[in-house]
């Protein structure tokens, strides 16, 4: 158990959420935009630039609720287990049970208005509220949505700052906050149940902290026009076991020794480039319009990879050596991301399409890593007041819903191979957000 929360605090940096389903419903009911959004509280995430943009008070404070319900296309009998990853052959259902986001965000920043380049800085959090975090490597030889079972089930952390070196030109940066994790296990069992011997497990683990910047800028040249640019650095939280294991299993003969290290990367979000414009039409209208770069090409999986023993290290008694595990071979790809937006009054909706990671037919068939292409669809509203509580702060109340549509796909298996004799893909994911501004 150690062990597994180690690890979810290792994932708690990346920003999964705000980047699939977004931690400020202003955002998220625009197709997901970002980065020329004005200041909220979710600034600091969306373009941390935005900080020092002037809005009506010192501090802007954010509060949301996210939801989100995968539901996917049911897989009900394929073959799972055969000689590569079992000692049968067994045909059965995949896990397609994927869980469902509930979290909060909490945002916080604070600009000096009276200095000319107003200097600002703040905070957010992403907390799950039924689960503090997830961890699921998943299943490398069974169908499984990979960058569904636990990529949205962690907390995130990000901290930051901008000015504004010049009127309507703004530079910020930003810290995403994660670990690496090194543990060790040593377990001894023994059979024989009598008084004077015992079973025994011991476990260490150490986190060291990573940070993985990102940079944001805007540039708002009319009261009608403003363009902005995040460049969002790559973080991977990566994992190693040291595992060494006994068991004595037949009286007092020799215990077997097992010994072997695993590595895997807990969660991996890459490099992302995000450039958005908004252009205001009229008083009641505006457009909005943003490109996403996400080189997916250096993608690291989750799935844990078992190393033989080096002999040098574990003499003179390595136990008994294991084939080193032999994942199939997946290729990804770099995708861009298109959003559109459009605001009438207090009105929103929009619309992204996301490619999948894995090359051409690789969506739905590489090592049975499963990502189809998806769109996104999404609107929301806005109430806003000029006194919270009886109080004489201005407050936003946003709201939206989105779905996003999994395109379906066949993907046929040769007989005798797992996944056998094929399976679909594709389905739906249902959100919906609310989210309080205050200004104070």
């Amino acid at each position: 158990m150690f062990i597994f929360l180690a690890a979810f605090l290792a994932q708690s940096a990346s920003a999964a959420v705000g980047t699939s389903l977004g931690f400020s419903s202003q955002g998220s009911s625009l197709g997901g935009m970002t980065a020329a959004l004005p200041r909220d509280g979710a600034s600091i995430f969306q373009n941390p630039a935005s900080l020092s943009r002037p809005s009506q008070g010192k501090f802007e404070f954010l509060w949301s609720l996210i939801w989100a319900e995968p539901q996917v296309t049911e897989i009900s009998s394929v073959l799972v287990e055969n000689s590569t990853n079992s000692d049968r052959n067994f045909s059965g259902p995949v896990d397609t049970d994927y869980p469902t986001v509930i979290g909060q965000a909490i945002g916080l920043n604070y600009q000096w208005a009276k200095s000319p380049i107003k200097p600002a800085f703040g905070f957010l959090t992403y907390l799950p509220i039924d689960r503090f975090a997830q961890l699921d490597s998943g299943e490398p030889f069974q169908p499984d949505y990979v960058l569904m079972r636990s990529r949205l089930q962690k907390p995130e952390f990000h901290f930051g700052g901008s000015i504004q070196p010049s009127p309507g030109f703004r530079i910020g940066t930003g810290v995403q906050l994660g670990a690496t994790l090194n543990s060790k296990t040593s377990v001894f069992l023994q059979s024989n149940s009598s008084t004077t011997n015992s079973s025994s497990m011991r476990i260490a683990a150490s986190l060291k902290t990573k940070a993985s910047p990102y940079f944001g800028v805007q540039w708002e040249p009319t009261r009608t026009f403003l363009t902005g640019l995040t460049v969002r650095l790559p973080l991977s939280n990566p994992e190693t076991f040291q595992i060494r294991a006994s068991a004595r299993t037949i009286g007092n003969v020799a215990a077997l020794d097992f010994n072997y290290s695993a590595l895997a990367t807990a969660y991996y979000e890459p490099l992302t480039v995000e450039w958005g414009n908004r252009l205001e039409l009229t008083p009641d209208v505006a457009v909005w319009g943003q490109v996403d770069y996400q080189a997916w090409s250096r993608f690291e999986s989750p799935q844990l990879e078992i190393e033989p023993p080096s002999t040098t290290q574990c003499a003179p008694n390595c136990g008994v050596q294991f084939a080193p595990t032999r994942y199939p071979s997946f290729t990804t790809q770099d995708v861009i991301v298109p959003r559109v937006g459009m605001e009438i009054r207090a009105f929103r909706m929009g619309y992204a399409y996301e490619r999948s990671i894995f090359k051409n037919d690789d969506s739905a068939g590489a090592n049975n890593m499963v990502d189809p292409n998806k769109h996104r669809f999404s609107a929301g509203y806005r109430f806003m007041g000029t006194s919270f509580l009886e109080t004489d702060l201005p407050w936003t109340i946003d709201c939206h819903a989105l779905w996003t549509y999994l395109e379906r796909q066949t993907v046929q298996r040769a007989t005798g191979e797992l996944g056998a004799p094929g399976f679909d893909v594709g389905g739906n994911l249902f959100g919906a957000g609310l989210s309080l501004n205050l200004s104070l």
